[in-house]
């Protein structure tokens, strides 16, 4: 061990995976690879940082959340038939530009390719049940409309 290792401390926390999900998901928000560095800049801005520093932070944070609800409101508006019936990586190949220029119409900005993509990764997650429902919902319909023909 060299003399920073044994310097350092090592913290626990008592939270849900949920709340572990959410934190990842604020750390990545807020440009932190990782959660430690998260934890590790709370402890610095609390115990060197003034107060405006941990109000900025929490601002970033919603506006990054309010980006991602703008961009799951566009998904849902242009690709959730895409999605549901074909999976995300037809939205990379020929949707990301579409989607791109929607959201900088309803919020003026645009976030990073690699940003979007995580996001549709997450839309997919949090949105499977719907997903899953117009899925089959196309198929039963499409099996009706084959029998018919086939009667």
């Amino acid at each position: 061990m060299n003399e920073i290792t044994k310097s350092r401390k090592y913290a626990r926390v008592n939270v849900t995976e949920k709340e572990l999900a959410q934190i990842d998901e604020i750390a990545d928000c807020l440009g932190y690879p990782h959660r430690t560095e998260l934890y590790t800049a709370c402890i610095h801005i609390l115990l060197y940082g003034e107060g405006n520093t941990l109000l900025l932070n929490h601002q970033r944070t919603e506006a990054c959340t309010d980006e991602m609800q703008a961009f799951f409101a566009v998904l849902d508006d242009i690709a959730f038939p895409i999605i549901a019936m074909r999976g995300i990586a037809p939205v990379y190949t020929f949707l990301l530009d579409d989607i791109r220029r929607e959201l900088f119409t309803r919020t003026n900005t645009v976030p990073s390719d690699e940003r979007m993509k995580d996001w549709l990764k997450i839309y997919a997650n949090i949105r499977r049940p719907h997903l899953l429902e117009y899925e089959a919902d196309i198929r039963r319909r499409q099996y009706l409309e084959e029998q018919e023909v086939s009667a």
